[in-house]
Order: C-alpha cells, then sequence, then structure tokens
C-alpha cells in the first residue's frame, strides 16, 4: 500500500480566492451591461443647468416658467447656483 498524502489547503485561502472570482465576475458583468448599450447622448447635465439658471433668475425650482416640478438631482442643482 502506498502512503500518498494529498497536500492541504487552507480553508482561507480558498475562500480569498472564491470572493477574488465573485468579484471579478460581478465586476466584469457591469462593464458588459454598461457597454452593450453602445454610446449614448447624457443630457441629464443640460437640463440641471436650466434648473440652476432659473434658481439664481428667481423663477424658483423649476424647468419652464409655468410648470412646478423639481429635478432628480437637487444637490447638484445647488451647488451650481453657488
Amino acid at each position: 500500500m502506498s502512503s500518498m498524502t494529498q497536500p492541504r489547503t487552507d480553508p482561507q485561502v480558498s475562500n480569498r480566492n472564491n470572493q477574488l472570482i465573485v468579484l471579478l465576475a460581478l465586476f466584469l458583468f457591469a462593464v458588459t451591461v454598461r457597454l452593450l448599450p453602445g454610446p449614448r447622448t447624457i443630457d441629464d447635465a443640460y437640463i440641471t443647468f436650466r434648473y440652476a439658471r432659473n434658481i439664481l433668475a428667481g423663477s424658483g425650482f423649476v424647468y419652464n416658467l409655468a410648470s412646478s416640478f423639481g429635478t432628480t438631482t437637487p444637490l447638484y442643482t445647488f451647488l451650481l447656483t453657488v
């Protein structure tokens, strides 16, 4: 009979490797999902600029002067007005 023993692997090292593989897979998935739609124009900044311009003009926190809707980025809008 042969007494061959297999090398022991440390459970902490194995767990760490599994965590790194999962993080890498999630990162690659996120990058792939972001790049799939292709290039697109981002116009949200211009919408926020218009809100900031209306605040500075004294018209209030509105996009159009006749409306009363707000923005989804109020903190950024207020930072632009400073």
